[in-house]
């Protein structure tokens, strides 16, 4: 019996490290990734009648309105579209229309190639691989690696070289 609590407490160590690791990285802040799909509802007039059988008609949506965002051909709209200019291929083509994900007003949009996100109380339009992050700030675009969500005050100042 003895011998197998010996070799449980190796594991039992390693678990613990993890545990205070995972408990100490609470102040980093993490982008709340919201559901990949959202449904949305479709509006069916129906007429019944008793002499034929009940069909159902498509209330056509109404047309965007210049400069919005349409969810049959998504794309980018203000500081995300000016984001997009500044990293051409990078950023990827839109796959969604850009949604509000909190109270505070933060925006994010699915791209082929990662996340673009909005960050109200900072302005700041961002886009994210997962662990790279570019961002248009006041002095330009920058590029920071990691979790920070928000550019860091160390990240640096770039130039996308043009396809």
């Amino acid at each position: 019996m003895r011998d197998r609590v010996i070799e449980f407490l190796p594991l039992l160590l390693a678990a613990g490290v993890l545990l205070v690791f995972q408990l100490s990285r609470t102040d980093a802040l993490t982008l709340p990734f919201q559901p990949l799909f959202e449904a949305t509802p479709t509006v069916v007039a129906v007429e019944p009648t008793s002499a034929r059988p009940i069909q159902a008609r498509r209330t056509p949506a109404p047309a965007p309105a210049a400069g919005i965002c349409s969810g049959v051909e998504p794309r980018f709209v203000r500081g995300l579209a000016n984001l997009r200019s500044a990293l051409g291929a990078i950023m990827g083509d839109a796959l969604e229309c850009e949604r509000v994900v909190n109270d505070e007003g933060d925006t994010q949009q699915r791209t082929t190639t990662g996340l673009a996100y909005y960050r109200k109380h900072l302005n700041i339009a961002c886009f994210t691989t997962g662990w790279e992050h570019w961002g248009l700030v006041d002095r330009g675009l920058v590029h920071w690696e990691g979790l920070t969500v928000d550019p860091p005050a160390e990240a640096v100042v770039i130039q996308i070289p043009r396809n």
